[in-house]
Formats: structure tokens, C-alpha cells, sequence
């Protein structure tokens, strides 16, 4: 007599949360899953805005990498003269899993740049610059001499901003970073 009196309890829950379970799947018929949406980081340091993008938190190994490094000045005037390197961006990036650097090479020469008032100056990682720092791991060095795609990993992407407010006479260095996978 004691287990039927817990038996029938069971049960009735028990058909009771199937019946919500097939209730939810009926809520969800109908809609669509939302498209990736961009994976963004910003710093702000005085006048200056610096944001990194990737378009996709995820990508397949077979389509290219989409990563930005923009930079805004957010100051009081129309405009400010910055001058840099061959660019005031720098990125480090570095596959987790395999715990592998990708050095980005340019030529160090001295530009100036102006930056107008909440204007993007946008540079795209670009991986005709990139190269394998020494690696064991001979099929991840091939992918990337390619140049075309990045091989399947977990990739986290630091972006300096290193510059010299000409107006002030100021060194600045803004720095941020995202995360994103090739599967």
C-alpha cells in the first residue's frame, strides 16, 4: 500500500513535465535561430576611442577571418593630427590550444594621419603579414603560409593602438582584445 501511495505522484509529475516539454517545442516552431552577431571590444583612453571586431564569434575553416582594429577620436575639436608607424595598429594573436604566436610584420616607417572627429580609421587583419613564430606543429606552420584561411583553432586577438598626439605632444597606447573560433 506505501508504494503505490508514491507511485501515483511520480507518475503524474513525471507526465507532467513531458507535456511541458512539448509545449516549449511548440513556443519555438515558427522562429528562426538569429544570425552570429559581431564580437566587439572597446577601450576608451581621453580623446581616443579604439574598438576591435570580428564579424563572426565562429568561423568555418574554409571562409576568411574578418577582423578589424578601429580607431576614433571622441575629442573637443573637428579633428587631430596623429603620428604612428606604418600603422598605429599592432596585433598579437595567439591560438589558445595550441599555445602558437602569429607575429604581424610590417615595414617601420613614420606616417601621420589625421583622425576627424567620430571618424573610424579602420585597418582589417590581413594575413599577408602574418607569420608562424618557431612551431612544432608542421601542419598549423602550412595552413597559415597559405595566406588564405586560418587553420581550426580558438584564436584571442590583442590590438594596440600606439600613436603620438601631435596637438599635445602625448604618446598614447590604447589596447583591447577579443576572442573567436575556426571550426
Amino acid at each position: 500500500m506505501n508504494l503505490k501511495v508514491w507511485i501515483v505522484p511520480f507518475i503524474s509529475l513525471f507526465m507532467l513535465g513531458c507535456q511541458q516539454h512539448e509545449e516549449g517545442e511548440e513556443l519555438l516552431e515558427g522562429y528562426e535561430l538569429v544570425e552570429e552577431r559581431p564580437v566587439v571590444a572597446e577601450t576608451e583612453s581621453g580623446d581616443y576611442l579604439l574598438r576591435v571586431v570580428s564579424e563572426k564569434p565562429i568561423y568555418d575553416e574554409d571562409e576568411s577571418v574578418e577582423v578589424k582594429a578601429k580607431l576614433k577620436y571622441i575629442g573637443k575639436g573637428d579633428k587631430q593630427e596623429i603620428e604612428y608607424d606604418q600603422s598605429p595598429f599592432t596585433f598579437y594573436v595567439q591560438e589558445v590550444q595550441r599555445n602558437e604566436s602569429l607575429a604581424y610584420e610590417e615595414e617601420s616607417t613614420d606616417s601621420v594621419g589625421t583622425l576627424k572627429h567620430d571618424r573610424w580609421f579602420e585597418e582589417e587583419y590581413n594575413l599577408e603579414n602574418v607569420h608562424v613564430e618557431e612551431s612544432d606543429d608542421e601542419s598549423f606552420i602550412n595552413a597559415f603560409s597559405k595566406k588564405d584561411r586560418v587553420p581550426a583553432g580558438e584564436y584571442e586577438v590583442e590590438v594596440q593602438a600606439v600613436f603620438s598626439d601631435r596637438e599635445k605632444g602625448e604618446d598614447q597606447r590604447l589596447s583591447t582584445g577579443i576572442i573567436f573560433s575556426v571550426q
